[in-house]
């Protein structure tokens, strides 16, 4: 990699690992520790470019390289949704989602720490549900992890079963837009493709 620059997931995300894991280039994993608070004062779109700030600034107060700060999050037109506190709640989370169109934003920074650089953005994708039942709902929740995930739901679990229309990148949904890391990947890499 340019200037022995190396790739730094500042996620224990196991869909983000997989999804960087396409680009067949080498990477590491520090977890950044930085609590996920969403601050009512901020845009959904603000607040996820925030976290994602901030988890690649932790990252890189120990380590060197290019370091990759993502947070993802869900918002419909009147309130931001995070991660759900229990089997109520996700329940809940759900049920608010059930039938409408809603946001999947994800803020995304590229925190180079030999140039002193970041390549920071935004990326939103529209997912529509159809109406769900709380039969549904519930099944879904008791079958599936949905504590560590923005409104309460994977893509890749949920898929056509729930989803009646995506608008936007899929790779977004499942947490980190790819078209969007790419474009930064090649800006600071000097690279015009990946293998893969």
């Amino acid at each position: 990699m340019k200037q022995n620059k190396r790739l730094i997931l500042a996620s224990a995300s196991k869909r983000r690992r997989e999804l960087l894991g396409t680009l067949h280039i080498p990477f590491d994993i520090f977890p950044s520790a930085v609590e996920e608070v969403i601050d009512p004062e901020l845009s959904p779109e603000e607040n996820a470019l925030n976290l994602a700030k901030l988890k690649a600034h932790d990252v890189a107060n120990d380590h060197s390289g290019l370091i990759l700060g993502c947070d993802t999050l869900v918002a419909t037109s009147t309130e931001i949704i995070g991660k759900p506190l229990n089997e109520k709640h996700a329940c809940e989370i759900l049920g608010k989602l059930s039938g409408i169109r809603h946001r999947v934003i994800s803020g995304l920074c590229l925190l180079d720490t030999f140039d002193k650089k970041e390549f920071c953005d935004v990326e939103t994708t529209y997912v529509t549900f159809r109406k769900l039942t709380n039969a549904e709902i519930l099944h879904y929740v008791r079958h599936h992890d949905v504590y560590d995930k923005s409104g309460s739901y994977a893509l890749q679990e949920i898929g056509e079963s729930f989803v009646t229309k995506i608008e936007g990148s899929e790779s977004n949904i499942i947490g980190l837009p790819m078209e969007k890391l790419l474009i930064f990947l090649r800006q600071v890499l000097g690279v015009k493709s990946f293998v893969g």
